[in-house]
């Protein structure tokens, strides 16, 4: 990849799953920069940490399970659904939202077209200073896949 990149023959290398440790010493030993590193990223593990280094290198976070891929409640916190009616949206837009409005990517996994419609939709809405803060509480700094 490394040749292909420098090469010109691929105009970008994406990564997944790097931790910072991981991503530091990849981009020391390779000297090439990845546009992307695909990570786990959601509302009970946003690694906001991770993605401030990323970016200092230049490097774009993006969220795999952003809906926690069933392993947490998500459409039914409390407090997803508390912003989500006084926003009148989701809990499910309030949830892509929060990433959105922190600079991460979202790709979203639905077949359903309502649903399709429902995660485009998170451009229509801004989360106050508050909302922010009280989705961040969520966070409890841990994989929920086992990761790291």
């Amino acid at each position: 990849m490394e040749s292909a990149y420098r090469e010109g023959k691929v105009g970008a290398i994406g990564v997944s799953n790097f931790h910072a440790e991981f991503y530091s010493s990849f981009v020391e030993r390779c000297g090439i920069v990845p546009a992307v590193d695909q990570v786990e990223s959601h509302v009970y593990h946003a690694q906001l940490g991770l993605k401030s280094i990323l970016e200092s290198k230049g490097t774009r976070m993006q969220s795999w399970g952003s809906f926690t891929e069933g392993r947490r409640r998500i459409f039914d916190d409390p407090v997803l659904n508390k912003i989500a009616k006084e926003h009148d949206v989701k809990a499910s837009q309030v949830a892509l939202r929060y990433l959105v409005q922190n600079g991460i990517s979202v790709i979203p996994k639905t077949v359903n077209r309502d649903r399709m419609r429902l995660n485009l939709d998170v451009f229509s809405f801004s989360l106050t200073d508050d909302d922010m803060q009280l989705i961040a509480s969520l966070d409890g700094g841990v994989s929920l896949f086992g990761w790291y």
